[in-house]
């Protein structure tokens, strides 16, 4: 027999976000994107998302037959490969961090979660203020099946990926005091994507984020960083899209970011598409 031919190098890394990205506004997957990853598949490109969903809620917007090759979920807290469900990467707080960033963020009066550790980041606790704030509500709500009330100790019977501040429409927002009190700290600003209107904050253990997780993977498959291309709508995307060689947002990003980088179609046009038509040799 002849020998079998060591399978070619992977050509480029593509690595989009989800929603408001890659899925339209009804978090459907188009026919137009399905078979745009798909010749990207065929033609050797490695295919991820990377997204703030946990892998849980992840799953609810990608079936199995999703045509990716990763999932990199909870910003990068954890990395699954999308044929075999395997976990490959996963990322937890040390104690004593969560321990300060529980009391630090209760004593400024702030509404937060505290997630476990990957596969299970879609499991939190939680702290309430005595104010009113509609969008942590409905998470809870939404989750309230794993969604469990903060107390003493709580920190010692699971690890922590990240913890979830949600600050109301019209709030000073409490990001730029964390960012500095907590160096060892990666936080994260971004939209909620269940009212569109309040901020949420999030923290995560040093070295974990999209981008970070987006060149594990480059790493893995000896792609050279010059062939890299990401696709965002949202602040939680700008470390992911400054990472990448070609950096493309679509049209339904914040004006800030649409001054900053190539600006493609609007997620429900299709943006994606035309994001990664240098890879699709011209198929």
């Amino acid at each position: 027999m002849l020998p079998r031919a060591a399978p070619a190098r992977p050509s480029s890394l593509v690595v989009t976000d989800l929603d408001g990205t890659l899925l339209d506004s009804a978090s459907r997957l188009s026919d137009v994107n399905r078979r745009t990853l798909e010749t990207l598949g065929r033609g050797g490109v490695v295919r991820a998302v990377a997204t703030g969903r946990s892998l849980y809620s992840a799953r609810l917007a990608m079936p199995q037959d999703f045509p990716v090759d990763y999932l990199a979920f909870s910003s990068g807290a954890g990395i699954v490969s999308w044929d075999d469900g395997r976990l490959l990467r996963s990322f937890a707080m040390d104690p004593d961090l969560v321990g300060r960033l529980v009391t630090r963020l209760g004593g400024l009066g702030l509404d937060f979660m505290v997630q476990h550790a990957a596969p299970d980041s879609h499991c939190f606790h939680f702290v309430r203020s005595p104010r009113r704030n509609a969008d942590f509500d409905r998470r809870i709500e939404r989750y309230r099946r794993f969604a469990r009330r903060w107390r003493d100790g709580a920190a010692m019977e699971f690890e922590v990926s990240q913890f979830v501040v949600i600050e109301p429409p019209g709030t000073d927002s409490h990001r730029d005091l964390l960012v500095r009190e907590f160096e060892e700290v990666h936080v994260v600003r971004t939209t909620s994507p269940l009212d569109h209107a309040s901020t949420w904050i999030e923290l995560f253990p040093a070295g974990v984020s999209k981008a970070h997780a987006a060149d594990w993977l480059r790493a893995r498959h000896s792609i050279e960083p010059a062939r890299t291309v990401a696709v965002g709508n949202d602040y939680n995307d700008l470390d992911l899209l400054d990472w990448a060689a070609q950096a493309h947002v679509v049209s339904n990003a914040p004006p800030s970011m649409r001054e900053r980088y190539a600006v493609v179609r609007a997620n429900d046009d299709d943006g994606f598409t035309e994001a990664v038509r240098g890879l699709l040799g011209g198929r």
